[in-house]
């Protein structure tokens, strides 16, 4: 048995760079930041590539190679930030901010109460022009469609069966193609691509293709932002914006060249989203001209929109399956798992996603204190998946615990082996759950808890001061909170 005690949490931005301490801006990181300031005044162009929406109410962070991170007009800086004073050709203040600030929570996309666009200052395919436009709208839908941008807590891992496998390839030869294809022949190829997805997400569970919405919705409009920003800009640029903007544009990004997922189990985990979302925009652009409104008033994914303008009539799975060798793809995707997929990870697998009645807990908004178990019994899947067969015990702050005993549990990790999120193992056959104090019998869909939750059964016990349950799927869910 092993006693861990997690000392550190430690708080890292997408793609790993950091906001850290810096003296004064570097003469590149004045550039990037004089760029910003001009991209601040680009209503014009924002308001033509989405309705109603002003970039220049956007509040933008700078980072510089993991050493320096700058935050741009910020309506009401909050303690932790310090004001850059000397050497800026800027219009607006500058402020430097630290991670170590409490105020600061570059994880979740916040200085203070301020949802914030982190952008980078190193060189990008992308450009800096439109990577700030697409992660200025992100952070513009997050506060504007809140209830679509919500993180989704959607079990262990997605649906990697060689049917889905499969169909997700057609899917992106059908979404190439539509990008590709002339007026007359576009709505054919569409109406495919629509129907292989409604037949593919048929057998998906809810929470999958829940995901699958809200990956195109966020990241894949945002993306689409990104793209027509390039193509756009250029009309917007003055002068003097040209020349301090127009080497900002970058190069043509996914929708130029849609890649397929093949036969690649973690297709999901990549920008395939993005690019389908990206796509999908830009095919509503010719199909459904004043989508943008819909989604916007409606808080929407764009392929609803799609998937509404072609529910009249769907074409025929069958005869689109058969011409793209449906079959033979299948096969193919069945070799590849058997032979890629390790024995931790089917037993994994076998535990999260083929199990009738499964428990799940999620603790990734507690702090451990320590964890005990015993690494002899431990089976390591990647980086981020293990299963524990024997024993696993988790004391929290506050006198919070999660243990585990004589059960194979699937564990999902977070940036180490001490950082354990989620437990997903096999509903025991009898279980009981108070709420303070009392008996608490959880109802179909999201449960609320007024009080301490204790959940009690054989090789499981759970004390937390306050939770939410999730019933459906044959799942119960169990999120914990401080």
């Amino acid at each position: 048995m092993y006693l861990l005690v997690v000392a550190a949490v430690v708080i890292l931005l997408a793609g790993g760079s950091q906001c850290i301490s810096a003296q004064e801006p570097t003469a590149v990181e004045v550039a990037a930041l004089e760029q910003l300031d001009a991209i601040l005044t680009l209503d014009v162009l924002s308001a033509t590539l989405w309705p109603d929406w002003e970039i220049s109410s956007s509040t933008f962070a700078l980072l510089s190679n993991g050493r320096a991170c700058y935050v741009l007009n910020h309506p009401s800086p909050p303690s932790g930030l310090t004001r850059v004073r000397t050497g800026l050709p800027v219009s607006i203040p500058v402020y430097h901010a630290s991670t170590e600030a409490e105020s600061v929570s570059p994880v979740a996309g916040y200085i203070g109460e301020t949802r914030t666009a982190f952008v980078r200052v190193s060189p990008q395919p992308e450009g800096l022009l439109p990577s700030a436009f697409r992660q200025a709208f992100a952070a513009y839908q997050t506060v504007h469609c809140p209830e679509m941008n919500e993180p989704l807590d959607f079990g262990s891992g997605f649906s990697s069966s060689p049917r889905n496998l499969a169909l997700v390839d057609i899917e992106c030869e059908l979404l190439a193609a539509a990008i590709a294809a002339p007026s007359d022949s576009l709505d054919a190829i569409v109406r495919d691509f629509v129907s292989v997805r409604g037949f593919r997400r048929i057998g998906m569970t809810g929470r999958f293709v829940d995901y699958e919405r809200h990956r195109e919705h966020v990241d894949g409009t945002a993306a689409y932002i990104g793209i027509m920003c390039r193509d756009a800009a250029p009309r917007f640029l003055s002068d003097r914006m040209g020349s301090l903007l127009g080497g900002a544009l970058g190069v043509p990004g996914c929708e130029k060249s849609l890649f397929r997922p093949a036969c690649d189990v973690d297709w999901y985990k990549g920008d395939w989203f993005l690019c389908s979302g990206a796509a999908i925009c830009l095919l509503l652009d010719r199909i459904e001209p004043d989508w943008k409104r819909e989604v916007s008033e409606r808080c929407i994914d764009p392929y609803a929109v799609l998937w509404s303008h072609f529910s009249g009539g769907s074409a025929d799975v069958t005869r689109i399956l058969e011409r793209y060798e449906f079959a033979r793809r299948e096969e193919d995707a069945t070799a590849f798992i058997d032979q890629t997929k390790s024995a931790p990870e089917k037993l994994f697998e076998q535990i999260t996603l083929h199990g009738e009645k499964l428990f799940a807990i999620n603790a990734e908004r507690l702090v451990s204190t320590t964890v005990s178990y015993d690494r002899e019994y431990i089976l390591e899947v990647d980086r981020h998946r293990a299963v524990h067969r024997r024993v696993l015990k988790i004391e929290y702050s506050g006198g919070s615990h999660v243990y585990l005993t004589g059960r194979p549990v699937a564990v999902v990790l977070g940036q180490d082996e001490f950082d354990l999120q989620q437990f997903i193992f096999e509903a025991p056959d009898e279980y009981e759950i108070t709420v303070a104090g009392e008996p608490f019998t959880p109802v179909y869909g999201i449960n609320h808890l007024n009080g301490a939750l204790s959940v009690k059964a054989l090789g499981l016990d759970i004390e937390v001061q306050d939770a939410i349950i999730i019933v459906g799927d044959g799942r119960v869910s169990f999120l914990l909170h401080r």
